[in-house]
């Protein structure tokens, strides 16, 4: 789930528990004057939990070089929004901790792009963190046993139109950067990588149980 290498740390499924493993990170980078910047990931519904707000509070007053991006997904698992809180936008628990917070549209991956990109160099320069929240939508269900027919059929139809993936080739149909050839070339090496990666995995000997307890602390 990650790579220490790339920097990438494995995940907290429990969220918002990954919000405060990467406020660690960024601590360590303020810490040793490293010019590098934390980022995580939330949804709507870790946000009412107290990690959320404790992560938010302490990056805010020690300026950390961390970027929060939530992502409102419109449901909590099953929990719609108006039935998480009664705030109207969940922007607004950026400024109630001191920091800014920025909306975007979720599902447009250039706005996206660029706004996480003036919040890490704000970051990077020293200036503190960043909320983006994201607007969005959950298509399917949590997890692979969740259905998700308590979702509304008209809200799916709402956003499937909106799906970023579709949206972005499209545009980038429209401006000559891809054409069939090389979307076709493109699919076939992602699909290499991907069943390349499985055998390899199917492939990998179990871990030593000896080695269980290594890196574990309490």
């Amino acid at each position: 789930m990650g790579d220490i290498d790339l920097g990438i740390i494995g995940y907290v499924s429990h969220l918002p528990q990954s919000m405060t493993v990467a406020l660690g990170a960024a601590f360590s980078f303020q810490y040793r004057k490293e010019p590098r910047v934390a980022l995580t990931f939330t949804g709507d519904g870790a946000s009412s939990e107290g990690a959320f707000s404790e992560s938010l509070n302490l990056a805010a007053v020690l300026k950390l070089p961390i970027v929060f991006i939530l992502e409102d997904n419109q449901y909590a698992y099953s929990t719609p929004s108006k039935y998480q809180y009664a705030i109207t936008d969940l922007v607004a628990r950026a400024t109630a901790f001191g920091l800014p917070g920025i909306t975007v549209a979720g599902n447009n991956v250039l706005d996206v792009r660029s706004t996480t990109i003036k919040a890490i160099d704000r970051a990077r320069n020293g200036d503190g963190p960043t909320l983006i929240k994201a607007n969005t939508m959950r298509m399917e269900g949590h997890a692979l046993h969740d259905s998700a027919e308590y979702v509304p059929k008209e809200l799916l139809d709402e956003w499937k139109v909106k799906d970023p993936i579709e949206n972005y080739k499209t545009m980038l149909y429209e401006k000559g950067i891809l054409n069939k050839q090389t979307e076709k070339i493109l699919k076939e090496q992602i699909n290499k990588e991907v069943s390349d990666g499985e055998q390899w995995a199917e492939n990998s000997p179990y871990p030593d149980p000896s080695t269980l307890t290594e890196g574990v602390y309490a």
